[in-house]
């Protein structure tokens, strides 16, 4: 087998295995329904389950970047998707409800290992020209896995029961992941030193730390709407668990059609500061209108939603992959880490939101929640006006 058909069948092994880690993340939201009533638990539980997973791959972003960085972003792939697939199987055997919640936070930790890796494996297949193409069909085939898993997941519990359910997507995973040790291309040179300078240089760099930031807007409405939305629909709109799973699928449809062709804008763009800054507004705006509590307003926050947040997504990882300073990377050799720390900010920083969007819901109603999610998730946009364009429109910050 040639190099190009190496990188050929790696590339299409690591979008397989990017849907069934996605079915593994989303599939929660839709299965949640089915939980609470074996468990006899409210939104609030829901809250504590996607809360500790968040808070896992949040956690474990630096860590997993450093794994991929000293032995290879293909090592860290395979062992993430394979932890993160365990972690699922387990789950769906357990009756203790605080061990559910830690099987979470373990499934999260795993996927941490597969992202940024992820990230810098299509990045590498498909050429320094395409890096916001790359990642945005990354992205597409997320949001596949997550319409497998939010929609096609109601259909699996109601046949077999959520626990199979769990069952099935878990041994998904470690088939995956057991194919790309023989799929994924070995890489030529591992890194076995790690700079204990660049890394503290890294970890403190306002760029980084802005766009860690500016992403977390990004991460919030987007993770209200895939964990919250099913319930949601059938809670308060009073509707069947598969009609919800068709609308709750809306966001990630519009997100496989519009990610790469918001890559392409990006790659194109002469002013992706802007256009970033549009994107998160109208993000934040589109969170709101779920307060209207009218199924048109729904769907249509749900189409929004969908289109807007390739912005956050698309652009913030790609311009994170390119940024290399004296006080960042150097030759693009941390560009995993830097993906990493990135998205263990925006991660860590919503973990507390689905505890305390459960309360609210509770104590004041769904109306008063989504508006209060959507005016953080402007205020966390604010970032954006106070960088500097360069960061940006250069591979090169001086």
């Amino acid at each position: 087998m040639n190099r190009r058909s190496d990188i050929s069948s790696g590339t299409i092994s690591l979008l397989i295995a990017r849907i069934i880690y996605a079915i593994n993340w989303f599939n929660i939201g839709s299965l949640f329904t089915f939980i609470s009533k074996e468990f006899n638990q409210d939104v609030s539980y829901l809250g504590q389950l996607s809360g500790f997973f968040l808070l896992g791959i949040g956690l474990f972003q630096i860590p997993g970047g450093l794994f991929a960085t000293k032995f290879g972003p293909r090592r860290s792939a395979i062992l993430g998707i394979l932890l993160s697939s365990i972690a699922v199987i387990i789950s769906s055997l357990t009756t203790q409800i605080a061990v559910f919640v830690i099987l979470r936070f373990i499934v999260g930790l795993g996927m941490a290992f597969f992202f940024s890796a992820g990230v810098t494996l299509i990045t590498t297949y498909l050429g320094k020209q395409s890096e916001g193409t790359g990642i945005g069909l990354l992205n597409s085939f997320q949001a596949i896995g997550g319409i497998i898993g939010i929609f096609g997941w109601i259909l699996v519990a109601e046949v077999l029961g959520w626990r199979l359910s769990l069952i099935m997507s878990g041994i998904l995973g470690v088939a995956i992941g057991l194919t790309m040790i023989f799929l994924l291309p070995v890489e030529t040179q591992v890194r076995t030193t790690i700079s204990i300078s660049l890394l503290r240089k890294l970890l403190f760099s306002r760029y980084l730390v802005s766009l860690g930031v500016i992403l977390t807007a990004t991460q919030l409405a987007w993770g209200l709407t895939v964990s919250f939305f099913v319930f949601y629909l059938i809670d308060r709109m009073k509707i069947s668990p598969e009609f919800a799973g068709i609308i709750s699928s809306i966001p990630l449809i519009v997100y496989v059609f519009t990610s790469p062709i918001t890559g392409k804008i990006y790659d194109k763009s002469n002013n992706s500061k802007w256009l970033l800054l549009i994107f998160s507004i109208m993000l934040g705006i589109s969170i709101m209108m779920n307060s209207i509590d009218n199924l048109t307003a729904v769907i249509l926050s749900a189409i929004f939603v969908g289109f807007f947040a390739t912005g956050g997504f698309t652009i913030i990882y790609a311009i994170t992959r390119k940024i290399e300073s004296t006080t960042l990377t150097q030759g693009q050799e941390y560009a995993t880490l830097n993906v990493s720390w990135i998205n263990g900010i925006s991660l860590m920083g919503i973990s507390w939101v689905p505890v305390v969007f459960s309360l609210i819901i509770n104590q004041a109603g769904y109306s008063i929640a989504w508006l209060i999610g959507g005016a953080i998730t402007l205020i966390l946009t604010i970032p954006i006006l106070a960088l500097s364009s360069r960061v940006f429109e250069k591979t090169r910050i001086n």
